[in-house]
């Protein structure tokens, strides 16, 4: 199990990022956290579902895609729907 925060210390770290310009991923490294301990703590300030639903329309659901929020990566098989895969990546930039 990872080290745990109190509560100052994550909203500390949270204006830290907030102020510091950089990506999750390149912050949450700088500062030797987890990119999930930092979304899942901006989450919570932020009042905001760990999960949204996006609405595609039929056509656009071929393909398979991986979404892993820890290290968050991305996988799209080679004949995944280019179009599906902008709506998934608009929807979790919504996350962010």
């Amino acid at each position: 199990m990872g080290k745990q925060y109190s509560m100052n210390q994550c909203e500390e770290i949270l204006a830290n990022f907030a102020e510091s310009g950089l990506t999750q991923a390149a912050f949450a490294k700088r500062e030797g956290i987890s990119v999930s301990a930092l979304v899942r703590w901006k989450q919570d300030a932020d009042g905001k579902p760990k999960f949204i639903k996006i609405e595609l329309p039929k056509e656009l659901k071929t393909g398979a895609i991986r979404i892993e929020v820890g290290e968050f990566r991305i996988f799209a098989e080679e004949n995944t729907n280019e179009a599906l895969l902008f709506q998934i990546l608009r929807g979790v930039k919504s996350l962010c």
